[in-house]
């Protein structure tokens, strides 16, 4: 996840946006609010009470999204809104104090009437200007869009135990959607609500949407009066796995080469020989993915913490560039069980599937690049064999001199680079799902 939004209302009492995102609010009718214990926080009491952020880049891309936020109510007479993106995210309270966080997703065929009993968490729909955004997607008219998502109601509650929030104190509210099939709210640490049967990421923000915190983006009608303290938003980034893939320290001659590698496909998919089995074998690539993540997402929380320790192990061995350790030939293993055990079958049925496309022409020339990887990269073929030893690879499916015996000649000693630090990859998880 990579922070797009961090306002600390603690430190200037304004809405500056300390991500390095240029998210900056622009406030209406906000005052300074200080409480008996010393608090500093915007304060929001005016019926036009609000902070607007613009669109820019850092919303084109969301994905998956978590939002933190402490406040305090002073009143609760109705609807809140607390932070809303434009028919994309919304984190709202009821009037009863019930936190409710929703996403703007197609309506499911056989979604319920409205206001249903189970279809409480539904929020006020958005206005719909004469040219909806949503046109532009597709010249085939996109399916009807509501808002959907969870409450903290005793249905969605891990305990059965519904939870609310009230006046006069401070709270803090986590709200997340991994972008798999996963949302949760937590209220001051304990897991408020999960849902986890969600089939839609989180939409990015088009224009001219904006981002309104306090308020609603068209009307007064869900002002909230009370204060905020902080509030902190991430959304999916693109970026990591690139970045995570390339932490592991090789020489020029090996960066060269998978440079290469990855030219080759990006430069293949405009061809129109080789587009179409890249993109078949990219699209098998990502669906196996996908699915192996969504189910991963709903490991129960004993499973969800062995899977962090074992990937935040991966990732320290990977940039360690140790590929050749007995440690990283047993972690691999480790992992393997563990898709094993939620797609029984699926990763032995991509690998020879993957392989078996590498032979078709459009896909067998990266076979060139992967024979220079094994050349100049010694810990690649380390790699394959770790894999191999745990989960055999179908017999005959690797080309004749690949990986090379003893993994090609040895490269220059690069220095050792280490893993990604940042709150964006914390060390340990927390109550939050970091």
């Amino acid at each position: 996840m990579k922070q797009i939004l961090r306002f600390e209302f603690e430190a200037l009492g304004q809405p500056v946006d300390f991500s390095g995102q240029n998210n900056h609010g622009h406030p209406t009718a906000i005052t300074a609010s200080t409480d008996q214990s010393g608090t500093r926080a915007a304060g929001f009491l005016a019926p036009s009470s609000r902070i607007v952020v613009p669109n820019n880049a850092s919303w084109a891309q969301i994905g998956a999204i978590r939002i933190d936020t402490r406040l305090r109510l002073a009143a609760l007479d109705g609807p809140v809104t607390l932070v809303q993106i434009d028919r994309s995210v919304a984190l709202t309270l009821r009037g009863d104090g019930v936190v409710t966080f929703a996403v703007y997703a197609p309506e499911p065929a056989d979604a319920p009437e409205p206001d249903s009993e189970t279809d409480s968490f539904t929020i006020a729909a958005p206005h719909i200007e004469p040219t909806d955004p949503f046109d532009t997607l597709s010249a085939t008219p996109p399916p009807p869009f509501a808002w959907q998502g969870l409450n903290t109601e005793a249905a969605f509650a891990p305990d059965g135990v519904a939870r609310v929030v009230g006046t006069g104190e401070y709270v803090r509210i986590v709200a997340e959607h991994d972008g798999l099939g996963t949302m949760r709210i937590w209220i001051d640490g304990v897991m408020a609500a999960i849902r986890q049967d969600m089939n839609h990421r989180v939409l990015p923000l088009v224009s001219p949407g904006q981002v309104t915190i306090g308020a609603r983006p068209q009307d007064s009608a869900q002002t909230m009066r009370g204060a905020i303290d902080s509030l902190r938003i991430w959304r999916e980034d693109p970026q990591a796995p690139y970045e995570l893939f390339f932490c592991r320290p090789v020489s020029e001659e090996a960066k060269a080469c998978w440079r290469d590698l990855y030219r080759e496909v990006v430069t293949g998919l405009a061809d129109e020989t080789k587009g179409p089995p890249l993109r078949e074998l990219l699209t098998l690539m990502d669906t196996f993915a996908r699915a192996l993540a969504k189910s991963l997402a709903r490991l129960d929380v004993d499973e969800r913490q062995r899977l962090f320790t074992l990937s935040r192990s991966y990732q320290r061995l990977w940039c360690q560039n140790a590929l050749d350790s007995p440690a990283f030939a047993e972690l691999v293993g480790e992992m393997i069980a563990l898709i094993e055990a939620v797609l029984p079958g699926a990763l032995y049925a991509l690998l020879a599937d993957v392989l078996n496309r590498f032979s078709r022409p459009g896909t067998a020339e990266l076979l060139g690049a992967g024979t220079c990887i094994a050349e100049t990269d010694p810990a690649w073929p380390h790699y394959i064999d770790a894999i191999s030893q745990h989960f055999p690879l179908p017999p005959g499916s690797l080309p004749p001199g690949w990986p090379p015996e003893g993994g090609g000649k040895a490269p220059k000693t690069p220095k050792p680079a280490q893993p990604p630090n940042s709150p964006d990859y914390p060390s340990k998880p927390t109550a939050y799902g970091d």
